[in-house]
């Protein structure tokens, strides 16, 4: 005949008859003088039947244990905490994070022993059924991903039967979930669609995490809590807003996407690229302003070494974005700025070549021979040529540049 220890739950009787607090029960440290408080210092109780570690709890199991298993899906809450974003690499098409991943479930066909109170001193590592996963925009994995299971005491502990000579407080696997971590470094594939309207696009990059080999009939994925302590400014980006959402990737696949909503520094690029080239296109309208008999060849010179600065920077602003079909937004600012120096030249040409037609270094005897209805074609030709170069050219970049900004700001 066995008989069994008379002790209060939240006590633990060692095998010299004395009781400690039970929190004190397999806590890598000898309370007991005869050690028994750190002897089988196990977590989990694997189940009589046949445990199948690689399923979650499923139809075939609830026909044949009815009283275990209530639900015919596994729910697993999961919640992301996002580190840090490294990277960003547009021409790539990619973006790097470090990342961790909680998943927490229920198990029913678990039984845990002496529990603690913190979940850090409930570590498993025994081979039970975790739910699996895989990233479906994953692009290079560049670290080894680090685990940690742990076990969060809720519920209350029950003794063991009463044929066990030494008593223990069990505690039900329905009533205490199971949490898991995992750390990674990725990167991630990022498409960057909107790219064709920078720099006033908004770019959404994902973290896409796929329920692997259960499908939607055993384990259903809800998220939970979404949380990012990373920098609010990577690059020319910021980010703007986290979303965390259950996603449906195909009919019997389901799963979760972390969605980052990337705007642009607009600061940044407006010194970079708008400012330089609005300052070289006032320096270009003010050669207008010359006399152009006396300092044509200036005006050519100066317009063409803006020009030649121009396309490099609008080769520049091109290598460093991804290839579009489209032109892109910015693209509209950089050849209207390259248009603008050659109409410049154009113009002042045109005036330079009408003014040695109609002044007086033209030789005498032309002169005369010229109708007095060329004349006037002639001076109203210098008028129109004068009036579009100082007048009408700075008005047309004026009102280009503000309804190209405001249609960036308000509308994009």
């Amino acid at each position: 005949m066995n008989l069994h220890q008379a002790v209060d739950n939240g006590e633990f009787c060692c095998k010299n008859g004395l009781c400690i607090d039970s929190e004190l029960r397999c806590d890598n440290s000898i309370d007991c003088e005869d050690h028994s408080d750190e002897l089988d210092c196990k977590i989990v109780i694997l189940p009589n039947f046949e445990y199948k570690s690689e399923r979650p709890p499923s139809p075939e199991t609830i026909k044949r244990f009815p009283s275990v298993i209530t639900k015919r899906a596994t729910d697993v809450n999961a919640s992301v905490e996002i580190i840090q974003i490294l990277d960003i690499e547009e021409v790539k098409s990619e973006v790097t994070i470090i990342f961790s991943v909680y998943l927490t479930w229920k198990d029913p066909r678990l039984k845990f022993l002496y529990l603690k109170k913190s979940k850090e001193s409930n570590v498993i590592d025994e081979h039970i059924w975790i739910p699996k996963f895989t990233f479906g925009n994953l692009k290079e994995n560049l670290s080894d991903f680090q685990r940690k299971m742990e076990v969060r005491r809720k519920g209350v502990p029950r003794e063991n039967s009463k044929t066990i000579l030494t008593m223990e407080e069990i505690y039900e696997g329905k009533e205490n979930p199971i949490t898991i971590k995992s750390f990674y470094q990725i990167k991630f594939i990022c498409g960057f669609d909107n790219i064709g309207l920078y720099p006033f696009d908004k770019e959404f990059c994902s973290i896409d995490i796929v329920n692997a080999g259960t499908g939607n009939k055993f384990m259903n994925y809800i998220a939970e809590d979404i949380k990012y302590y990373g920098k609010q400014t990577i690059a020319q980006y910021t980010v703007e807003q986290v979303t965390f959402q259950k996603e449906m990737f195909t009919k019997d696949l389901n799963g979760l996407k972390v969605e980052f909503q990337l705007g642009r520094d607009f600061k940044s690029i407006f010194c970079v690229t708008y400012l330089p080239t609005i300052l070289m296109n006032i320096i270009n309208q003010s050669t207008s302003y010359l006399d152009i008999q006396e300092f044509l060849e200036a005006i050519i010179t100066v317009n063409v070494t803006c020009m030649m600065v121009l396309s490099a920077l609008y080769i520049s602003v091109s290598n460093s974005l991804p290839a579009t079909a489209a032109i892109k937004y910015i693209d509209i600012w950089l050849l209207y700025s390259l248009i603008f120096p050659f109409f410049i030249i154009l113009v002042s040409i045109s005036l330079y070549y009408v003014q040695v037609t109609t002044s007086k270094v033209c030789p005498f005897d032309v002169k005369e021979k010229k109708s007095k209805l060329m004349r006037k074609r002639d001076l109203n030709m210098e008028w129109i040529l004068r009036c579009s170069v100082f007048y009408v050219n700075p008005t047309m970049y004026i009102l280009f540049a503000s309804v190209y900004f405001l249609n960036g700001i308000l509308f994009l």
